[in-house]
């Protein structure tokens, strides 16, 4: 484990970061006395469920398959609703 002063914080801060995302630790020294100790955080990767994205799959139900037409249909009726008929070109 390393020694940092808090002015090395300070100004060194670019490659205390660096470091600190390679998995150094750093012991932080303020006026010759070790005040703290600066510990990498490691993100934790997601552990992926089967059982559990099954359960979501089936609480989803089947999903129907639509046609161009009939998508275009109803995104033609989704703006409408949201912003009204439009003006008609004159």
């Amino acid at each position: 484990m390393k020694y940092i002063s808090s002015t090395d914080l300070r100004y060194k801060t670019s490659s205390i970061v660096s470091q600190l995302r390679e998995g150094e630790s750093f012991y932080l020294i303020h006026r010759s006395e070790v005040v703290g100790e600066i510990v990498p955080k490691m993100k934790k990767k997601p552990v992926f469920d089967a059982k559990k994205f099954e359960r979501f799959l089936d609480k989803l139900g089947p999903v129907e398959k639509l046609t161009d037409s009939e998508r275009e249909k109803r995104y033609r009726e989704h703006l409408e609703t949201k912003y009204g008929r439009p003006i008609p070109r004159q």
